[in-house]
């Protein structure tokens, strides 16, 4: 097969680009399965296909020799339940797979709906609420600190904390830099931790029970408190605060899915597909391979586009559309494979809890004054969503 070395100059880290990265990934899928990125020297893909395969071949593309863009990150990572293969990341993800796991979630429901409802409760009466902060972080922040078990005195530092380590994972550039000493206050604080610190029956013990244990290594427990607090808050923010502007801006899907509350579910998977929590992932190829014609060497890295692959027109008809109906199970928002988020099942736990609670009380939404953008190096998600709401 004859290969082909199709490039780009794009930069996906323009704040321009961030804010509005559709017609870019495009381009990019409508180039070639693979496009070298001769800004960072690495590749990129933004085909579902391909994609799915990269983040399914664990052997091929490897996590143990970095995800982040940076050898100072990658070098922090090691080891971490981020930056390993098989078997020590199943050894690492083992700790809270029980916990994690739909019957112990389903467990949660109730404790989790009346977060939901207790929040909801109090905007709807106000009528006009941030999405963001006074329903998303507020709700997922007390859900999450309270499963995790941390101490109340840095509850309200885990925003701060989680928004820092997602830029860290990026290129070094502004964000990345303003990121580093708050990402220095979380890990003072993570190397000080004990298991006493964490409550008893939360999750976070559990981790420091298993090393306590030597089911892990010690030195693992801080960096796994850190992921699954991290990606629990973050994830299900954006996906909440996301859903919001999708209903607000289509409101005859809002208006079938009051009337049918059993379309959640879909629903949600749609807005995940449509509008990518986390955009990027990355690995590094181990052996000299070649994806549909297009040869990736032995130690070169490859950026897998979520955003841009669940956007796909290959794997989704008019894929641009937000459809509730499609029920795109296959969407790769929270990755895929070996390295699919394992906190995905409690995110869509926090999200459908949230949205039958506002089902059953919101009319309708309406975006109010000028919606604002966060721009982070890997996800995508609102710094503030202004809505007016018309309960029933």
């Amino acid at each position: 097969m004859t290969t082909i070395q199709p490039s780009s100059e794009l930069d996906l880290f323009d704040d321009a680009l961030l804010l509005e990265p559709y017609a870019a990934f495009t381009e990019l899928r409508e180039t070639a399965p693979a496009v070298w990125l001769s800004r960072y020297g690495m590749w990129a893909t933004a085909r579902h296909g391909v994609a799915r395969t990269v983040l399914n071949d664990w052997q091929t593309f490897t996590s143990e020799k970095g995800t982040a863009l940076t050898d100072a990150m990658n070098e922090s990572l090691a080891g971490t339940v981020l930056s390993t293969d098989p078997p020590l990341h199943e050894k690492l993800r083992a700790v809270l797979s029980s916990r994690l796991a739909p019957k112990a979630l389903r467990s949660l429901g109730d404790y989790v709906q009346n977060h939901a409802d207790k929040i909801v409760e109090e905007l709807v009466a106000a009528e006009r609420f941030d999405a963001v902060a006074e329903l998303a972080e507020r709700y997922t922040v007390a859900v999450v600190a309270e499963l995790i078990g941390v101490p109340e005195d840095v509850r309200g530092k885990l925003l701060g904390w989680g928004e820092a380590s997602l830029n860290l994972v990026g290129i070094e550039n502004d964000r990345y830099r303003a990121a580093f000493p708050v990402a220095t206050e979380m890990f003072t604080w993570l190397t000080g931790v004990v298991t006493s610190d964490l409550a008893e029956g939360s999750m976070g013990r559990t981790i420091y029970n298993a090393a306590d244990a030597g089911a892990i290594e010690r030195h693992s427990a801080p960096s796994l408190l850190s992921a699954y607090t991290a990606a629990a808050l973050d994830t299900t923010i954006n996906l909440i605060t996301g859903s919001i502007a999708l209903f607000a801006e289509h409101a005859e899907s809002w208006q079938r899915l009051r009337q049918d509350q059993a379309l959640i579910p879909a629903a949600l998977l749609e807005s995940a597909r449509y509008e990518s929590p986390v955009q990027w992932a990355s690995r590094v190829c181990v052996v000299d391979t070649d994806i549909e014609g297009v040869r990736i060497a032995e130690g070169q890295r490859i950026a897998v586009l979520l955003g841009a692959a669940n956007r796909d027109s290959r794997q989704y008809p008019d894929a641009d559309h937000f459809d509730i109906d499609r029920n795109p199970v296959d969407h790769l928002a929270f990755g895929y494979g070996t390295h699919g988020c394992a906190g995905q099942g409690l995110a869509r736990l926090e999200a459908t809890c949230m949205f039958k609670a506002l089902a059953a009380r919101v009319e309708c939404f309406e975006v109010e004054g000028q919606p604002v953008r966060r721009l982070n190096n890997l996800t995508r998600g609102w710094d503030k969503l202004p809505v007016r709401i018309v309960p029933t």
